[in-house]
């Protein structure tokens, strides 16, 4: 933990990201407005502070040098060879990439078809555990899939590295 301007807490071990006004994006410690002597959200770097717009500022991912990969799967239609399929894609990228962390959301919701959740509330969560990856993975047919092409949509929207099978 750090202070600036004496008296705000900012966490110097957790990096954040957000876009300038003029597209760019930076990454520092972060200071929400209410804390701005000039009222407007802040990405303090070694040597800089940058106005950022605060609706764009997330938490970057990949604090321990692993890079934290998404893999964006289409699941509905056939379920089973869908995960077998996703999971494959895992195996084979971790071949290639021993440096990435693959979060396979197929795996990670698979408690969701016991719990009366809807499709849209699976997505939300699906969504929700994309923004947490340093990139997305778009496997083989993806762009026949409304979840997939909703993934795509919303990692391009935040700045997102967006990859290709």
């Amino acid at each position: 933990m750090g202070t600036y301007e004496g008296s705000v807490k900012i966490m110097q071990d957790i990096k954040f990201r957000g876009r300038r006004r003029n597209g760019e994006w930076v990454e520092g410690a972060y200071i929400p407005s209410e804390y701005t002597q000039l009222g407007y959200a802040s990405i303090l770097t070694k040597n800089q502070r940058f106005e950022v717009d605060p609706e764009t500022v997330s938490a970057v991912k990949g604090g321990n040098g692993m890079k934290k990969v998404y893999i964006s799967h289409p699941f509905t239609g056939n379920e089973l060879e869908n995960k077998m399929d996703a999971q494959e894609v895992c195996v084979q990228l971790k071949l290639e990439h021993p440096d990435w962390c693959l979060i396979n959301p197929l795996d990670a919701f698979n408690w969701a078809d016991r719990v009366k959740l809807t499709y849209d509330e699976i997505l939300e969560m699906c969504i929700d555990l994309m923004l947490m990856c340093d990139a997305v993975y778009m496997c083989l047919g993806w762009d026949d899939s409304k979840g997939c092409r909703a993934e795509r949509e919303r990692a391009q929207l935040q700045g997102m590295e967006v990859l290709y099978e």
